[in-house]
């Protein structure tokens, strides 16, 4: 017969987390559902103004204002699918990706179309504004689409 060590069994103080998760979650309102008609496949704040979402559903951009819980601004220039509504730097600029193939970029304050960059074969899933070297807001748009390309676009905006 062998002899066995008997396990020494640690006593720790007990502290209750709940008291400090509890104030943080009571702060939190009730969420807010929105009903769109198609899925949302993306969602970006605007960097200068974090209380504007961009919400890319379906054939539309829609950019809501989160502190009074409204639809601020609708684009909805799409013939077909809208994918990966991004907003530049400076926040004044939105760019998506379309189920035609190409890039369009809006100004958001005034819905105006101001560009779209045609090239890719097949639906543009993915686009985002790129920027230049000195740190400014950029003036290219880099592109990913289901034909298989990433294209980058430059362009300038007067």
């Amino acid at each position: 017969m062998s002899r066995f060590k008997r396990t020494e069994i640690l006593q720790f103080p007990a502290t209750d987390k709940g008291d400090s998760l509890k104030g943080y979650w009571g702060q939190l309102g009730d969420p807010l559902t929105i009903q769109e008609y198609g899925a949302i496949n993306t969602v970006h704040m605007c960097p200068t103004n974090p209380s504007l979402v961009a919400c890319t559903a379906y054939s539309k951009v829609q950019v809501y204002n989160m502190e009074t819980m409204e639809l601020h601004k609708s684009i909805t220039k799409f013939k077909d699918m809208a994918f990966s509504g991004r907003w530049r730097r400076d926040g004044g600029l939105l760019c998506a990706g379309t189920g035609e193939g190409g890039v369009k970029v809006f100004d958001v304050n005034t819905k105006t179309l101001l560009r779209v960059l045609s090239g890719h074969r097949a639906a543009v899933q993915s686009c985002d504004f790129v920027c230049d070297r000195t740190g400014g807001t950029g003036t290219g748009v880099v592109s990913w689409s289901d034909d298989k390309t990433v294209k980058l676009w430059d362009f300038t905006v007067c």
